[in-house]
């Protein structure tokens, strides 16, 4: 049976993921429902591209729906978007509201989430606006017209979000809705000499306030390899009002012309090989999975894996539920109730 209103508002029912690296990024089985979500992250770190990828696990797999709110004047690629979606899903279940001020869009998840609340739909929906400070106000946008300069705009824009935040973060309780903001990294140099650079996301702290988890995106490094392109990313759970916060993966971004057509995937079972290989250092994980790593080669002679590439041994796990029930438990990750128990 479908769970009710109540699990809902208690926060503790979700969507399983698909990797145990994500459930580990998480501190969660599952993607949690009515929350807030932040991601952020510097250029070319495939943030956008991770809630595409969020939308589609709820679209394919649990018969829910997307909608983008696009503020960055149609800079999304319908095809990577089609690709992590599906095609069924894509056609049926997706929609683009383009924005081009903050008011509208705004206006427009306010509206949706009213909607949805109205009618009282257990239909799982995420929403996704990218990006928080992709547009300008309503008011700026008239001054720029009007004297043909912008000026700055920022604090009127932080203003406009912060007390945004406030409500919408609790008009969703209660409703099968993932909220996820997209916006973008900035880095400065730390006040105090030999501590790290400080990063803020512009457009308010109200964000980072009200957002249950805030992920932070950074790609270390570019190539080709085995006839595909990649990116190389580091995502960084910077926030988890109801898990671990401080935990971060290493996954690719990877895509490749296929008969005039191009393909993209996240390498989840890649991450979830070289989470395995760095917990080794936990001697619940090397009890139940020693592995050694040559090469890029993973061999575990528990699971009869001999000179594995990431990809395979990271599948392999990722097909033996009792191996990966002993997981969660050796890494301490949160079980959920599932939204379709």
């Amino acid at each position: 049976t479908v769970c009710t209103g109540e699990d809902i508002a208690a926060g503790t029912v979700g969507f399983p993921f698909k990797s145990l690296a994500l459930e580990w990024l998480f501190d969660s089985t599952v993607l949690l429902i009515s929350k807030v979500i932040g991601v952020a992250g510097f250029p070319m770190s495939c943030k956008s591209a991770f809630t595409y990828e969020m939308i589609g696990m709820i679209c394919k797999n649990h018969g829910g729906s997307g909608i983008l709110v696009e503020c960055e004047g149609g800079k999304y690629s319908p095809d990577l978007i089609e690709n992590l979606l599906g095609e069924e899903a894509y056609n049926n279940r997706f929609a683009v509201l383009p924005c081009t001020t903050i008011d509208e869009a705004q206006a427009r998840v306010m509206a949706i989430v009213g909607q949805a609340a109205k009618s009282k739909s257990m239909e799982p929906l995420v929403l996704v606006v990218d990006s928080v400070t992709g547009a300008v106000t309503e008011e700026r946008a008239k001054k720029i017209s009007k004297e043909g300069h912008a000026g700055r705009d920022h604090p009127t824009a932080a203003l406009s979000w912060t007390d945004y935040f406030k409500k919408i973060s609790a008009d969703i309780m209660g409703q099968p809705i993932f909220l996820l903001f997209v916006n973008h990294l900035k880095e400065a140099p730390s006040v105090r000499p030999g501590l790290p650079p400080t990063r803020r996301m512009p457009g308010g702290a109200a964000q980072r306030f009200h957002a249950a988890i805030v992920l932070e995106f950074k790609m270390i490094r570019s190539g080709v390899v085995g006839g595909h392109q990649f990116r190389e990313l580091v995502i960084l759970n910077s926030k988890a009002s109801l898990g671990a916060d401080g935990r971060k993966i290493q996954v690719p971004f990877n895509w490749k012309n296929v008969d005039g057509k191009r393909e993209f995937w996240f390498g989840w079972d890649t991450a979830t090989a070289r989470l395995i290989d760095e917990m080794q250092d936990i001697a619940d994980v090397k009890d139940i999975c020693r592995v050694s790593v040559t090469g890029n080669r993973w061999t575990c002679p528990m699971l009869g894996a001999d000179k594995l590439r990431p990809e395979e041994f990271g599948a392999l796990v990722q097909q033996n539920p009792e191996l990966l029930e002993s997981l969660r438990s050796a890494l301490g990750i949160m079980r959920r109730k599932t939204y379709d128990e």
